[in-house]
């Protein structure tokens, strides 16, 4: 999901040859049926809190979540994700 998210957002040939260079440096996290059920999980809590989370983010916040992995950010969905009960 993080690779789409930042291909998707390719404008020109110079930001696509420094993507390739740090997507040859990302790790790969599988996104298994666990994921997709926390992913579920914290979105339900998100909208029980009056958030409305998009669903990437809530699918990279649940693999990070369940690899112990910490995502580098400047979006504010994240924090949020990590105040929810």
């Amino acid at each position: 999901m993080i690779r789409l998210e930042l291909w998707s957002g390719v404008r020109n040939d110079v930001e696509r040859k420094a993507l390739d260079q740090l997507d040859k440096t990302l790790p790969r996290f599988p996104i298994t049926s666990d994921v997709w059920n926390a992913a579920v999980a914290y979105g339900s809590k998100a909208r029980a809190a009056g958030l409305t989370v998009p669903a990437p983010d809530l699918l990279i916040f649940a693999c990070a979540k369940a690899y112990m992995a910490r995502v580098e950010h400047a979006d504010h969905h994240y924090e949020l994700l990590e105040r929810l009960p």
